[in-house]
């Protein structure tokens, strides 16, 4: 049996350019924090091979603190092997932390851009891996891909798309997938942790980024755990997950509509963001035809729901203005609801749909809103 860790897309020193410096650097901290965590994980479950699929580095910004804590955590687990492929954000060159740092015994970098394998005999387990030498994957390099023994535990690590032929980072097509003879495909590059497929006996996965870093990369990120076995040709795969951030990116979406008071709407945000804790960075969008009268702003925000550690508010409400007065106004406001009126009270239930959406993007223009908003 051969116990498995698989993880991806790490990028330790990420810059976090759009963070101020001291947060920056916060970030940096916790991203080596993640890496650490992982392999004491891994130490608990006693894994003998720990998969890292791509992207361990952000390879331009790579620091010698990171470097020495990354060798040191490989270096203090010497029963377990570390197979690490260089993905398109830290790619082999000369010039790479991968030929660079002098790398434990137990640490094994794949450096060509062509499959290459290297065996475990006492597991009866062979690892396949390739390695980006620039920041594109030549297209096929899988292409009819079929393992040399079938009767050995056969694990590939791979960084890019699957079936995504016009992108520069395809990696495997499905059909190379399912005739490969592989047991399973530890994935890298796309960050959200998917459900695991099957194609033929072979299964396959993205572990997903290790730590959210932005709100592109939302909720609790987790790397890939498991346990493959194999008698007579026949792979028994267990795979699971195991959460390895203690933070998380949300994004909550609260529609406002028909709130008459500020004390209301902060009522309605509080009752729907109750859930989220100090571990989460929260994304507020406010949406929905509200009172004229309410006044919305971060710090009312925060007092009322007390625990995200973070909170950004973008506030799309509109104005619910009543129909009479718009009719009777003499702004540009009433004039261009007048200029509407006809279409809002149509027969046509196309005509009445086009004539809101009009109504609603116009008066957000007219009333200073971003349009273009989520």
């Amino acid at each position: 049996m051969l116990k498995i860790f698989h993880t991806a897309d790490i990028h330790l020193d990420a810059p976090f350019s759009l963070s101020d410096p001291v947060e920056a650097e916060k970030r940096r901290t916790g991203l080596r924090s993640t890496f650490c965590s992982m392999i004491h994980a891994a130490k608990r479950m006693e894994a003998d091979v720990f998969l890292i699929s791509g992207d361990l580095f952000e390879e331009s910004f790579v620091t010698k603190d990171t470097a020495t804590a990354v060798l040191r955590e490989i270096e203090s687990f010497p029963t377990c092997r570390f197979f690490i492929i260089p993905g398109n954000h830290d790619p082999y060159s000369e010039n790479s932390p991968y030929s660079l740092l002098s790398w434990p015994e137990n640490a094994y970098i794949f450096t060509s851009e062509q499959p290459t394998y290297f065996d475990i005999p006492e597991k009866n387990a062979r690892i396949y891996g390739h390695a980006y030498t620039s920041k594109e994957l030549k297209d096929g390099i899988f292409s009819g891909f079929h393992v040399e023994d079938e009767n050995k535990i056969n694990i590939l690590l791979a960084h890019g798309f699957v079936n995504l032929p016009q992108s520069a980072c395809n990696v495997l097509m499905k059909s190379d997938i399912e005739k490969s003879g592989l047991d399973y495909i530890a994935l890298g590059h796309v960050h959200t942790g998917d459900d695991f497929e099957k194609l033929g006996d072979t299964y396959f996965a993205y572990s997903g980024c290790a730590v959210g870093r932005s709100f592109d990369e939302c909720g609790y990120k987790s790397a890939i755990i498991g346990a493959i076995s194999k008698e007579n040709g026949k792979a028994d795969v267990k795979l699971g997950r195991f959460k390895c951030s203690d933070r998380r990116f949300e994004i909550l979406k609260v529609d406002l509509t028909g709130a008459k008071s500020t004390s209301e709407a902060l009522s309605i945000i509080a009752q729907k963001g109750a859930e989220y804790g100090e571990d989460t960075s929260l994304r507020i969008i406010l949406d929905g035809a509200v009172s004229p009268d309410i006044s919305i702003d971060t710090d009312s925000v925060a007092k009322v729901l007390k625990m995200p550690s973070y909170i950004e508010l973008c506030d799309n409400t509109l104005p619910l203005f009543d129909a009479e007065k718009l009719r009777e106004d003499q702004t540009v406001i009433g004039a261009f609801y007048r200029s509407l009126a006809d279409k809002l009270e149509s027969e046509d239930p196309k005509i009445r749909k086009t004539a809101f959406l009009a109504l609603k993007y116009g008066l957000a223009a007219l009333c200073g809103r971003d349009i273009g908003a989520e």
